[in-house]
């Protein structure tokens, strides 16, 4: 009888922790949306600045998708040579997906 109430504990306990874990990260995403966005592009214009002396420019469009779920292509360029493309369900993350694939170069 013990091993089961003991079983049942670590289930319990099991459970709060995951519960806690998936609201922290659904909290997070809330609260901070664009956190990862602002550290990549801004990472890429300091790469950018420091390498090319330039910053850098995006040109995003719609290229597919509905009315209710656009798909937005978005390319980086600095001195008008292309370093990344992306594509993302908004202009933001297209941005993000160019500059990571710009990084990644």
């Amino acid at each position: 009888m013990h091993q089961i109430v003991m079983e049942i504990q670590n289930l319990e306990n099991f459970w709060k922790t995951s519960c806690w874990l998936n609201f922290q990260t659904v909290a997070d995403e809330i609260i901070f949306p664009d956190n990862d966005l602002v550290d990549t592009k801004a990472k890429f214009q300091q790469w950018a600045l420091e390498e090319i002396k330039k910053i850098p420019r995006y040109e995003s469009n719609k290229c597919g998708g509905s009315d209710d779920k656009p798909i937005f292509l978005s390319e980086v360029f600095v001195d008008n040579i292309k370093y990344g493309q992306g594509e993302g369900c908004s202009k933001k993350k297209a941005e993000k997906l160019a500059a990571e694939n710009a990084l990644a170069k």
